[in-house]
């Protein structure tokens, strides 16, 4: 793996949740600080990453879904 990657801390992919597919980890480059998925296509800071999961399991979940990750 190359030095410039790492893995986003307890990050998964909104795309992959929202298919129903295997949690896949985040990866994210230093030098573009953008968070990007091995799996699918998606590519997003890790802030708009964050809030589109956010987001998804609230509508997934419905009231289920109390605590958010801060």
């Amino acid at each position: 793996m190359p030095k410039n990657i790492e893995n986003l801390k307890r990050m998964i992919c909104p795309s992959c949740f929202a298919k129903d597919i295997d949690p896949i980890f985040l990866q994210r480059d230093r030098r573009d600080g953008e968070a990007y998925c091995l799996k699918c296509d998606y590519v997003a800071s890790p802030e708009e990453a964050a809030r589109f999961l956010r987001e998804l399991q609230r509508m997934k979940y419905g009231v289920a879904y109390r605590y958010e990750a801060k």
